[in-house]
């Protein structure tokens, strides 16, 4: 069974935070594409732009797109984001109660560290040793990646580490400033038939109370995704994490409260009032949002013994150490071995088809010289109807 895992996708919300905001293009009123009229802005592309080309350069990737085709490249990004994102909408998932409250607490979680990051970036240092190190003890997790894609996922999770570390700088310097109360005894779970009182908080910070029902959701979620493993590899802390233990949920909670600081200490600062932090948290939310319906849309991926052989008959052409196991047949342990691989693809296929079914159902009209050069004046949109 391949989960379309919770940890993943908060990783891929944080690996997409951007470090600088001003745009480098002309005409801030700008679009760069249009789904059924809703422009995506000239400074939302260039946020995503600066971040993604920041990030290849940290990990030595540049090579890999010129600028035009990076350019296209995050265009095409943002146009499948949108899309997920108006169908989670139309679907009703934002209202869903089994997951209003986890959409917002991971938007809150990547906020919170994308104004970690915006803010003290300059000490957060990522060498190629951190991500290749990173990279050689964890090439079980990265299963059925490509390996340059394996290696910017590896990237991404370094960074959120070396953010989670300033993050706790942080928090311990808010603690002083905001006063947090917990209930201990909202920390127990709930019993056979037990309900949540109307209004009852797990803790407070100066005051602002957290729901006990949302945070009972949020970790009754991880469960059902099966995602509490991944919080483990995510975060040492929440390593053997018992979801019934009082002592591993204060730990998570405090995990919750950490961001919640963050978050508000941002707020405090005024850092949401910037103009281009505003198109950001945007993005963010909407990335958030886009990527946990995902996980909902296509949360189990099942295949028989039958199907991981069937994939490797399609690959071995391609793998060399594939069609050295098929030799002989596969035997027992090397379908177990190839079945994530096969997971993985299967999952990327049904997105795949899922995402250009949306492209053939709505108006997708495009503007690439917003994007592709600094002058837009006078330039004449492209118009597709399935882009």
């Amino acid at each position: 069974m391949k989960r379309y895992s919770i940890g993943i996708l908060i990783l891929c919300v944080v690996g997409g935070m951007l470090i600088g905001c001003n745009s480098i293009f002309s005409g801030g009123k700008s679009w760069v594409a249009k789904i059924d009229n809703k422009k995506i802005t000239i400074t939302e592309f260039d946020a995503v732009f600066r971040e993604i080309s920041s990030g290849m350069t940290q990990t030595d990737f540049p090579q890999r797109y010129s600028k035009g085709e990076l350019r296209n490249y995050v265009v095409n990004e943002l146009i499948r984001l949108k899309l997920v994102f108006e169908d989670a909408k139309k679907s009703g998932f934002l209202a869903d109660t089994e997951w209003k409250y986890l959409i917002e607490q991971t938007t809150i979680d990547a906020i919170a560290q994308y104004y970690i990051v915006n803010t003290y970036m300059d000490d957060i240092i990522i060498t190629e040793t951190d991500i290749n190190d990173w990279y050689a003890r964890n090439q079980a997790l990265l299963a059925g990646y490509a390996v340059a894609e394996a290696m910017t996922l590896a990237s991404n999770y370094v960074r959120m580490e070396k953010v989670q570390e300033k993050i706790e700088a942080l928090v311990n310097d808010l603690k002083n400033e905001m006063k947090v109360e917990r209930n201990q005894k909202a920390l127990q779970p709930l019993k056979d038939g037990e309900k949540v009182s109307a209004g009852e908080w797990i803790a407070k910070i100066d005051g602002r109370p957290m729901s006990r029902q949302a945070f009972i959701t949020i970790i009754n979620k991880y469960v059902e995704e099966g995602s509490i493993e991944q919080l483990g590899k995510n975060d040492p802390d929440l390593a053997d994490f018992d979801p019934t233990n009082p002592d591993d949920r204060l730990v998570f909670l405090d995990k919750m409260i950490e961001t919640r600081l963050a978050y508000l200490k941002a707020q405090k600062d005024g850092f949401f009032n910037d103009p281009a932090h505003k198109a950001m948290i945007r993005f963010t939310r909407e990335n958030t949002i886009s990527q946990l319906y995902l996980a909902h849309k296509f949360g189990d991926i099942v295949l028989t013994d039958e199907d991981v052989i069937a994939f490797a008959e399609r690959y071995r052409k391609l793998e060399p150490a594939i069609n050295t196991m098929m030799k002989d047949g596969l035997s027992a342990d090397e379908i177990q071995r190839l079945r994530p691989y096969a997971e993985q693809f299967e999952l990327n296929e049904k997105m795949e088809n899922y995402i250009d079914d949306l492209r053939l159902a709505h108006r997708i009209e495009r503007n690439p010289d917003a994007y592709r050069s600094q002058n837009t004046a006078g330039k004449t949109p492209m118009t597709s109807a399935n882009e």
